[in-house]
């Protein structure tokens, strides 16, 4: 099989897989889930990226499969020329996606437990070094578990909670390039790194609108290949609208931000790589009975990104929860 027909095979058989995983979800038999490194609202109502401050009942289970797709701008023929012509080590790759399996875990009525393990996919990973292009193909493997707690402080007109977790290392560290030769740490599904996470969520509901915001900040520690990928701060303000007259419909619009800082080996910091992007996403979610699904599509308004990077375009999400 050629390196050509095995990337296509690996792309399908990635997409088949996450394609099932939504299925499953939505059909009674299902019995088994944010970004760029975030952890998406499992609720059904309100946001679709945003994690609101409002809790599960006690005792109720949520499940959530979601499927992101981001476009990036990959490098152009010229412009890798011109980075090689000054031998600039520098990361390219056209598009990756993101497929979680999440639960979360009403423990009393104003704590839950969440879990998300995602499986990752980046496509066309490319890197110019000491004056060449290396076409290393497709990084594509499980990504780390993420265990969040969510404790509601006080409900009333406006809902406050704080946010506190772990990732664990538990993703794939060594994905090989088409010559058999490891790929980076920030181009691998895993970190390899204990890294906790904290912050909070805020919600405050309004006659048929409600308004959510959180900020969730992970501290990177140092993982594969003795690299720490870089801090990430996840924050986000979304306000929604809902209709009630022939279904339970409801209207989206957030701003999700992601800033990464900068990763790092022996103490060097790569000045290619981390920044800060922001999106615009419009969306809906549509409630059934107790299967909840939302979509979104964000466009990017700030892409402020260190050094010399793909900047990154259309993002697409969609999902199903299931409340038991």
């Amino acid at each position: 099989m050629t390196k050509q027909s095995n990337a296509k095979l690996r792309r399908s058989t990635g997409l088949l897989i996450s394609l099932l995983s939504l299925f499953f979800l939505s059909s009674p038999a299902w019995a088994c889930t944010c970004g760029t490194e975030t952890i998406n609202a499992y609720g059904f109502g309100g946001p679709v990226l945003t994690i609101p401050a409002y809790t599960l009942p006690k005792g109720k289970l949520a499940l959530g499969a979601s499927l992101q797709y981001n476009n990036f701008n990959q490098f152009s023929s010229a412009r890798r020329a011109s980075l090689n012509a000054s031998r600039i080590h520098a990361h390219s790759f056209d598009s990756a996606m993101t497929n979680t399996l999440s639960a979360a875990y009403g423990i009393t009525d104003d704590l839950d437990l969440i879990l998300s393990y995602p499986y990752r996919y980046k496509y066309n990973l490319q890197t110019t070094f000491a004056g060449v292009t290396i076409d290393e193909g497709d990084s594509i493997g499980f990504g780390d578990l993420t265990l969040l707690t969510k404790y509601r402080l006080f409900q009333s007109k406006t809902q406050i909670s704080l946010l506190g977790g772990i990732k664990f290392p538990t993703g794939q560290t060594n994905e090989r390039n088409e010559f058999g030769l490891r790929l980076g740490t920030d181009d691998q599904p895993g970190t390899g790194s204990w890294d906790p996470l904290m912050g909070f969520a805020i919600s405050r509901p309004y006659k048929a609108f409600s308004f959510d915001g959180n900020l969730l900040y992970r501290l990177s520690n140092q993982g594969s290949g003795d690299v720490i990928a870089g801090d990430i701060a996840s924050y986000n303000l979304a306000a929604s609208y809902k209709f009630d007259h022939c279904t339970d419909f409801t209207l989206v619009l957030e701003m999700n931000g992601i800033w990464q800082e900068k990763t790092e080996f022996a103490g060097i910091k790569d000045d290619n790589h981390g920044g800060n992007v922001i999106y615009l996403n419009p969306g809906f979610r549509v409630n059934l009975g107790k299967i909840a699904w939302n979509m979104s599509v964000g466009f990017p308004i700030i892409n402020d990104l260190n050094g010399f990077q793909p900047e990154a375009g259309i993002q697409l999400y969609t999902g199903l929860n299931l409340l038991i």
